[in-house]
């Protein structure tokens, strides 16, 4: 049986007829209306996000650079709050880590991603420490990446 496709105020539903497809959009309605729509601030040394809820879109995150422009750049993830929340949490943490401040990084994520995280870690460092011996991009990479890498 065909899909009917309906757009009801704004919002597009489906169904086996139009009644059905305009429950579904009802649905989408009241779930989007549903909720907090606090917004969540995130910061770690230079670096700061905003974790946020849209009707359409569900839950996203925005980096904010701190450093030069202070552009905005976001993820929309349309994931439940706490996997955005731990997506930004991770992701901010990358972009705070400088080579010397591997724990407090690591103290920042989730402690589910802690392993993880540690593992990005040890490769970054590894990564820098070849680099500084003076091995190309490729050679670094590879060094660093040790087992793992099938270059």
């Amino acid at each position: 049986m065909p899909t009917v496709r309906v757009e009801y105020y704004g919002v597009e539903g489906e169904g086996r007829n139009v009644t059905e497809a305009r429950a579904d959009a009802g649905r989408k309605i009241a779930k989007a209306i549903r909720g907090s729509y606090d917004p969540y601030y995130l910061h770690l040394g230079r670096e700061s996000a905003i974790v946020y809820r849209t009707p359409l879109y569900g839950w996203s995150y925005a980096l904010l650079d701190n450093r030069e422009s202070g552009t905005v750049f976001g993820t929309t993830m349309g994931e439940p709050f706490e996997e955005t929340l731990q997506s930004a949490r991770k992701h901010l943490a990358q972009l705070a880590w400088d080579g010397c401040n591997d724990q407090e990084c690591l103290d920042f994520v989730e402690k589910s991603d802690r392993g993880e995280f540690q593992r990005w870690l040890d490769f970054q460092n590894a990564y820098k420490v070849a680099r500084a011996e003076g091995l190309s991009d490729t050679d670094a990479f590879a060094k660093a990446a040790g087992p793992r890498y099938r270059g």
